[in-house]
């Protein structure tokens, strides 16, 4: 049974607001204690923070409902009695007037009804409390119903954007907890709900593996719950980062471990393998150095993966050079002294590593010829880190090994001067790794030579190695007698792997995730990104002018002091937007999304349409308040959505504002004025323009420019168009609609240049229903379906359109190119 809104009689009149329950005028006492105080501390010291309400109560529900409010206080000063007995009295009205409409809460959930929410989410604590049946079927209905925006907004936050309204099946769904705490200013209030009620024996994760495990039983199909919080999810990413730090301490101790372990017989001696490990690992910070002094450039995250290539290359250089070393001690004719076999092994050694090292930086310079910035920084590191190694081996690691003949070798620990000389093969503190320790447990203290080769004595030349042996026996025979067919053979194979790539090869569609979707935080993440509105900031299209056509971006690397790309003002798209025919064009092209849903599919809440918001045609109506007393447009609804970020449309209003320069008249001058009317409504009472805004001609050139150009009378150093911006975002402040004061500074506006004499930059954007990442054919789709709606409202309009969609597509396309 629905529940009835407790405020009301049954004939449609309001109760009286002392017979309200209890709860609700403790309530609003509450809140009107709470803003005064805040405010009286707003005024004793200066400070940024606005009072804001819980978009989800019912009472912010109301207050951003009220037909006739005034703006809340801003920074500017202390709120006042009145202004807060103004605001209880619009939501008397509101109450009354929803009375009188017989309104019922109908199983509406917080943030759904204007003025009130069902008891039955508070809480729903068990399967008895659950919405079932018709219940159930009436929400649907509402949220799938775009006439009831709040039901509309909350469907869009708690359903994914594929949930289907036809099959009313879905995929992933959401759910929201909002916890509490006993002393807000506890820091250790986050602690204990992280270690106890949600990572705890009885906490969330517990019972979510307890529900998932009945749920599979009983229904036979899979659940996946996975649980965020803001107390958690820096713990679980820095889990993951642990994992992956000892993963890499575990390849450099594997790296070392390797050269002292199993190529024991060419290198037995700890010291040469921790020479050899600390030349690979210091060669990086000598890179980095010479990369910064030396080339001038920023050092970031990704250039720190060169550590895993450096490992397989530095380790390959220090095998050749004491290899070379070994052989010369038995090469005919440079045997005889260190010296000529120094030389002999050198002059060997430098040469293959020379070329080597080469080929591998000449292979990184073609990588960095990319357009693509961090392919090109990555590529140049990598290349000088290379080089840094190569010369860390003919130096540091060739004098190593003269340190090891003098006073290391023959001794089965620690120097000559304090060492103990070398043992038996197979025995403690003899040849081979730990010390001897690990041939003497494999050969049995040197009885039992079947697992490890006897080594030779130092005196005898030295015998081939099993490897050789095989390469040079059975291997050598193989390739000889079938060379002709093996040749034929990965012919065949690459024609066909190449064949089978340029058919069937696409592009990634998705960036790589940074751990395994296996892990709720990486799974969820991607989950809430793609399907819910979860991020604070909206999925954009935008369209820009004033940049040139051809350079559109002055990357980083060309800026002094900088590791941001900047634009590259240019072209005539921004000035031409001046001409009073593309004024109205760019009008057009900002309100063709009030077409809704139509034929082209222009506006909706799925991926089938371009733009994201109700698929009805219409757009907002206005706040007339807000236009009275300060010639603004603001949405007298604020959850009607407009579903896009107009300069131009702003603009028409402050044109319409000034016609007749109403504003600031007394009573008596506004009656006489021509173009003006005068309003008792607002507070205080204010005189206004009559022009509709809707009317708006388009300017002349010279017009336009000094509509946007002239000087504030407060502040020469600004204009009045940008006087009149920053009193719009105030006012949004102060109705508490941050938010869409900072979007309307972020995804459009204009800018004129230096003498203010023609327009440089100016942008617009739109809600886009695309994903924040698609394949590469997906995404030319949706470029293409802007670009044609572009030119179907604006086919005269210059300008680029852009999202941050495109970004991973001409990423894509530049990595296939470079490939």
């Amino acid at each position: 049974m629905e529940d009835t809104c407790q405020v009301c009689n049954s004939d449609g009149t309001m109760k009286a607001a002392g017979t309200w329950p209890t709860s609700i005028q403790t309530c609003i006492a509450n809140w009107k204690s709470n803003v005064l105080s805040m405010a009286q501390a707003q005024a004793n010291e200066p400070t940024t923070t606005t009072t804001t309400l819980d978009p989800t109560s019912a009472l912010g529900q109301l207050c951003a409902a009220a037909p006739t409010r005034s703006p809340l206080p801003t920074t500017s000063g202390p709120v006042s009695m009145m202004a807060l007995d103004r605001v209880e009295q619009a939501m008397m009205q509101t109450v009354a007037a929803g009375c009188a409409s017989n309104m019922t809460c109908g199983w509406s959930p917080p943030g759904t009804h204007q003025i009130c929410s069902s008891s039955a989410y508070f809480p729903a604590t068990d399967a008895t409390g659950l919405v079932t049946g018709a219940a159930k079927e009436a929400i649907l209905d509402k949220m799938c119903d775009p006439s009831l925006p709040l039901w509309w907004n909350s469907k869009n936050s708690f359903m994914p954007i594929s949930f289907d309204c036809e099959s009313r099946k879905s995929k992933y769904a959401l759910s929201r907890f909002f916890a509490g705490a006993n002393d807000p200013e506890d820091d250790k209030e986050g602690e204990r709900f992280q270690l106890g009620y949600v990572e705890g024996r009885t906490g969330w994760y517990a019972k979510a593996a307890l529900i998932e495990a009945r749920y599979e039983r009983e229904h036979g199909s899979k659940l996946r719950i996975m649980l965020f919080s803001g107390a958690t999810l820096i713990a679980q990413y820095l889990g993951i980062l642990l994992v992956d730090g000892f993963l890499s301490l575990g390849s450099l101790v594997s790296v070392w471990a390797y050269m002292w372990l199993m190529l024991e017989s060419r290198m037995p001696s700890v010291f040469l393998a921790s020479c050899g490990m600390f030349e690979i690992i210091f060669s990086l910070p000598v890179g980095m150095c010479f990369w910064v002094l030396i080339l001038g450039q920023k050092i970031f995250w990704y250039q720190m993966l060169v550590i895993y290539m450096i490992l397989g290359i530095g380790a390959d250089d220090v095998f050749i050079f004491y290899d070379a070393w070994l052989q010369s001690a038995h090469a005919e004719g440079v045997s005889h002294s260190k010296s000529t076999r120094f030389c002999w092994a050198y002059r060997r050694s430098v040469g293959a590593m020379l070329v080597t090292t080469l080929t591998t930086c000449g292979s990184f310079f073609i990588g960095a010829t990319s357009p693509l910035p961090l392919v090109q920084s990555f590529c140049i590191f990598a290349a000088v880190v290379v080089l840094v190694d190569y010369l860390f081996c003919i130096s540091f690691f060739a004098s190593a090994v003269l340190v090891y003949e003098e006073w290391i070798k023959g001794f089965g620990y620690c120097f000559r001067c304090c060492g103990i000389e070398l043992r038996e093969a197979g025995t403690c503190l003899g040849p081979g790794c730990c010390f001897g320790g690990l041939r003497a447990c494999l050969t049995c203290c040197g009885r039992s030579w079947k697992v490890l080769p006897k080594p030779p004595k130092p005196e005898d030349p030295p015998e081939p190695r099993a490897m050789e042996k095989f390469f040079s026996g059975f291997v050598f025979r193989q390739y000889q007698n079938h060379k002709i067919k093996l040749i034929l053979f990965w012919v065949a194979v690459v024609i066909g792997m190449a064949t089978s790539a340029g058919l069937q090869l696409r592009t990634a569609k998705k960036r790589a995730p940074i751990g395994r979707e296996n892990i709720d935080v990486i799974k969820g993440s991607d989950i809430l990104f793609s399907e819910f509105e979860f991020s604070t900031r909206p999925v954009t299209a935008s369209i820009v002018f004033g940049l040139e056509d051809e350079t559109p971006v002055t990357w980083a690397r060309e800026r002094d002091d900088s590791t941001l790309n900047a634009p590259k003002f240019g072209g005539t798209s921004a000035i031409d937007l001046a001409q009073p025919q593309n004024q109205l064009e760019l009008l057009a092209l900002c309100t063709a999304v009030d077409r809704g849903q139509d034929d082209a599919d222009t506006r909706c809440g799925t991926r089938a349409c371009l733009a994201k918001g109700s698929p009805l045609p219409g757009g907002c109506a206005h706040d007339v308040e807000a236009w009275q007393t300060s010639g603004l447009y603001i949405r007298a609804d604020e959850s009607c959505v407009t579903s896009r970020y107009c300069f131009m449309e702003d603009l028409r209003y402050f044109w319409a504002s000034k016609q007749g320069i109403c504003q600031g008249k007394g009573e008596s001058a506004c009656i006489a004025a021509a173009g003006c009317a005068y309003t008792n409504s607002t507070l205080p009472p204010s005189c206004y323009s009559t022009t509709d805004p809707l009317s708006y001609p388009g300017l002349s050139e010279s017009e336009f420019l000094s509509l946007l150009s002239t000087a504030s009378v407060s502040d020469p150093q600004t204009t009045e168009w940008e006087e009149y911006m920053e009193m719009k975002a105030n006012y949004l402040k102060g109705i508490n609609r941050r938010y869409e004061a900072d979007f309307m500074t972020q995804y459009t506006g204009i800018r004129l240049n230096n003498a203010k004499t023609a327009i440089q930059f100016a942008w617009i954007s739109y809600n886009a229903t695309f994903p924040r990442e698609n394949t590469v054919d997906e995404a030319n789709e949706w470029y293409n379906r802007w670009q044609t709606f572009k030119e179907t409202w604006a086919p005269d309009l210059g300008g680029f359109q852009t999202a941050e969609l495109y970004l991973f597509l001409v990423t894509q396309n530049e990595m296939v190119k470079a490939a």
